[in-house]
Order: C-alpha cells, then structure tokens, then sequence
C-alpha cells in the first residue's frame, strides 16, 4: 500500500489531501490524519509537500448515449456539394 498525503487532488474536496492506493487502486481518500491513520509499518508514505495531484487519463470508456447520436449524423465536411449530399443519400438509406 502506498499512501499519498499533504496534497491538493484534482476535482475532489477541500477536506481530501490524501489518499490511500493498494495495488494500483485508490481505495480511500480523505484528510492526512484519516489516511495516515491507515499505515501499516511496510506502508509507504509519500509527503506530496502541498503540491497539485491530477489524474492520468487512463481509462477507456463511452458515453453510448452520445455515441448512438453520432452514428445518426453526417459528416458533411467535404471538398464539394456534390459529395456531401452523396454522404446524406448514402446515411438516408
């Protein structure tokens, strides 16, 4: 486990500087108190020094909703006319 404290983390509280990772899975966050209250002696703890956490973007996921609607449109960025509303006949039938 490795515990994360004395930071500012992106889109959470104010109250959350801290926060708890095992095996690459945050399972807590909260104050520095409430986490470091977590250690264990082989924990290590990481003094963040008051610095800004941001998350990785690492998952991979959709909006279907949003995804659904895009499939009923057209891409009508072409070079000419004609081939934009051949893109609409083709999307029409």
């Amino acid at each position: 486990m490795r515990l994360l404290y004395n930071g500012k983390f992106h889109k959470c509280s104010p109250d959350v500087t801290a926060l708890a990772i095992n095996n690459g899975i945050i399972e807590a966050t909260g104050s520095d108190a409430e986490i470091l209250n977590l250690a264990a002696r082989r924990v290590e703890k990481i003094d963040l020094g008051g610095r800004y956490v941001l998350p990785g973007i690492t998952d991979s996921h959709l909006h279907l909703d949003l995804y659904g609607a895009s499939l009923t449109k057209v891409n009508c960025a072409t070079d000419t006319r004609k081939e934009c509303l051949a893109r609409v006949q083709i999307k029409a039938q």
